[in-house]
């Protein structure tokens, strides 16, 4: 003779069983909520009524977030709120930076992905000023850069901006920055590669002579710890994406063809 349960004991099963499958879909539909700096410029991203519409950012967080079985969503802000985005759990994913760019207060939040994208920083200057192969080339000089960035690598170039050896004027923007340097509104300024190779790209006509490199390091993906955030799907998502060379075919999208 089968055995009944108790009319009580299926409701509680039946209750559970929807709510874990509510959850289950929560979860699914859950946006991976992507950051995108309100500065960022192309190649790495159009901005247009803090709206993301190209680059390689965008892109980016396209694949990465098809890989995870994941909607995306874009959200742009300034550069001095992404640290409270990620404290508020506003956030769960910033790509194109560094575990030193971001402040150490916000490390135990964020995990960190493998190596997305190759930009190297350099110091440049427009012709005919000569660009510095050496830190004591720029002494005196006024350096143009990033609005909210501090620069903490490498320490020389950190140490002469705190020992006023060198003196700051910030842009918006790296375009903005070189546009500021061809009008002779700064000595030098720190330019990314890709940013770089775009302007010129796009302004043949202008000179920029490049100097010493800060940074050669890879960026990452920092990913937020909260709990509930499939973290380590997201990871695996972007490994698989640069084992499978997909990250290398974002970047030679916006690369100058010869």
């Amino acid at each position: 003779m089968p055995l009944r349960r108790p009319l009580s004991s299926l409701l509680l099963f039946a209750v559970a069983t929807l709510l874990a499958g509510r959850s289950s879909a929560a979860e699914a539909a859950a946006p991976l909520r992507m950051l995108i700096l309100s500065s960022a410029a192309m190649p790495l991203a159009e901005i247009r009524d803090d709206q993301v519409e190209a680059g390689l950012l965008k892109d980016l967080g396209e694949r990465i977030a098809r890989e995870s079985e994941m909607p995306l969503k874009l959200v742009v802000m300034p550069r001095n709120r992404v640290a409270e985005a990620f404290e508020h759990d506003q956030a769960d994913l910033y790509c194109d930076t560094l575990p030193e760019w971001l402040p150490a207060r916000l490390q135990p939040r964020l995990q960190w992905s493998v190596p997305v994208n190759s930009n190297p920083q350099y110091v440049v200057s427009a012709a005919p000023r000569p660009a510095p192969q050496l830190w004591q080339q720029m002494h005196g000089a006024t350096v143009v850069t990033l609005l909210g960035f501090e620069y903490p690598k490498p320490p020389e170039l950190a140490q002469g901006f705190a020992e006023h050896l060198w003196e700051r004027s910030d842009a918006v923007t790296e375009e903005a920055m070189l546009r500021r340097l061809l009008m002779g509104r700064g000595d030098f300024g720190i330019v990314g590669a890709q940013s770089l190779n775009w302007f010129l790209r796009n302004n043949p006509r202008a000179r920029i002579n490049i100097g010493m490199t800060l940074v050669s390091e890879p960026t990452r993906c920092a990913l937020t710890r909260r709990a509930g955030f499939p973290g380590e799907r997201v990871l695996q998502a972007i490994k698989r994406l640069g084992d499978h060379g997909e990250l290398q075919r974002l970047q030679r999208n916006y690369q100058p063809r010869p």
